[in-house]
Parts: structure tokens; C-alpha cells; sequence
């Protein structure tokens, strides 16, 4: 017992879609052809909006993040405000600040730390 196949293959599909095309007239394919054009014209002016939109995002986000890490609390906060770094370090400027920074750098990882421990106890050394 054989099965129907019951769907039209693709190509029958296009080639009865190409039979309807040939048989209108030369100026309904004109009309079809500019009506075309008009629907990839209107969709390539969407594309280029949406373009255009993604580059405008992106450069809205870029802004936001820069924007963002100089508002996080630390030295890059104040990096563009020399009256700041000043005030807060004692040094003139920011670039100043990170060239001592990175030269004891190296240093200040190997330094060791001693903490003061309170005791109880009054030394009665040096009386």
C-alpha cells in the first residue's frame, strides 16, 4: 500500500508561481516589479534607521560606562580634578600620583606589616 504524498515539493510551488507571472501582461509586471522596489527601498530605510539606532545605543553605552567608572569611589573619581587629587593626596596632579604609585609599588608588596597589639599589662621599662 503506497502513501500519497499530499505536499507540493518547493520546486512545484515556484514553478507555478513562475507559470502566474508569465502569464500577466508586461505592464502588470512593471507595476509588480516597482512595487518591489518599493518594499526593498522602505526596507533598506529601515535597516539604516535600525543601524543607525544600534550606533547611537552604543555610543550611549560607552558614555554610560566611562561615565560609571569615573563615578565609582576611588582615584580614578577624581582623576580629572586636579584641586581633588590635591586635596586628598597632597600630590599636584593625577599623572603624578600614579607615577609614585607605580615606582613603590614594587615595594609596598614585599613590606611588612606590624600591627600594635594592646596589652593589659604597664611596662615599667624606663622608669
Amino acid at each position: 500500500m503506497e502513501v500519497e504524498n499530499t505536499e507540493e515539493e518547493p520546486e512545484a510551488e515556484e514553478s507555478t508561481e513562475l507559470c502566474k507571472m508569465l502569464e500577466k501582461t508586461p505592464h502588470e509586471l512593471a507595476r509588480l516589479l516597482l512595487e518591489k522596489e518599493k518594499e526593498c527601498t522602505q526596507a533598506n530605510m529601515s535597516l539604516e534607521a535600525a543601524n543607525s539606532e544600534v550606533q547611537k545605543l552604543k555610543s550611549e553605552n560607552a558614555d554610560l560606562l566611562l561615565k560609571l567608572k569615573i563615578e565609582r569611589f576611588g582615584l580614578t573619581r577624581y582623576s580629572t580634578d586636579n584641586t581633588m587629587i590635591k586635596y586628598y593626596t597632597g600630590f599636584t596632579n593625577y599623572k603624578l600620583l600614579m607615577a609614585f604609585f607605580s615606582h613603590i609599588r614594587v615595594m609596598a608588596s614585599t613590606m611588612q606589616v606590624v600591627y600594635y597589639v594592646s596589652s593589659e599589662d604597664i611596662s615599667q621599662a624606663g622608669r
